[in-house]
Parts: C-alpha cells; structure tokens; sequence
C-alpha cells in the first residue's frame, strides 16, 4: 500500500507541479513559519506549495538546491513535511528546524 500511495502521489504531485509558477527561496535556511512568511510578503499570490506540489516539483527537478530539505505549507502539530531532495522522499521536520523554501502560485489560466 506504500508504494501505492507514493506512486500516486508522484503522479498526482507532477500534474500539480506543472500548473505552478516558481519563486526561488535562495540558498538561505528558514524555520517552517519564516519560509511561510518569506512566500507570504512577495507581491500577492506566492505561498509555500503543499507536499504533493513540493514532490512533483522535486520530481520535475525544479528545485535549485540539492542534498537538502525544503519545507511544504502540510503541517500537523508543530511539525511540516518536506522533501529530501538528496534521497528524494519525504521528510517531516518540527516547525523550528531551518530548511529551504521555494515559492509557488497557481499559473493563470490560457
């Protein structure tokens, strides 16, 4: 069942990625809230992707830092899943710890 959900999420994150546009993070490390309020103070729309978006991202190989953790808005009780994109799977990190953010809107529509 395992692999059948990370399959589904691989396949269903990838679809999602495709519709979003990027705002690169840099190279600097930000608690969860920090990276939330980095994506939140661009002009209007940007926000940090939720998990399934972040791993088709990681998947499409859109994220510019390698060998690290980047930070998802999918947060349960002070902790936030991520993806390592040096193992590509899923992390989960306590809200305090610093990870990089990449930015995503929604591509406005043909």
């Amino acid at each position: 069942a395992a692999i059948l959900g990370t399959a589904a999420l691989a396949g269903y994150g990838y679809h999602r990625a495709q519709g979003l546009q990027l705002h690169d993070g840099g190279k600097a490390e930000r608690t969860w809230q920090e990276s939330m309020s980095y994506c939140n103070a661009l002009n209007g729309t940007w926000r940090l992707p939720a998990v399934d978006e972040l791993y088709g991202i990681h998947l499409q190989g859109r994220l510019p830092v390698t060998g690290t953790d980047y930070w998802s808005s999918s947060s349960v009780f002070g902790y936030a899943f991520g993806v390592n994109t040096a193992s590509g799977i899923l992390s989960f990190d306590r809200h305090q710890d610093i990870d990089h953010a990449i930015c995503v809107r929604d591509l406005d529509p043909m």
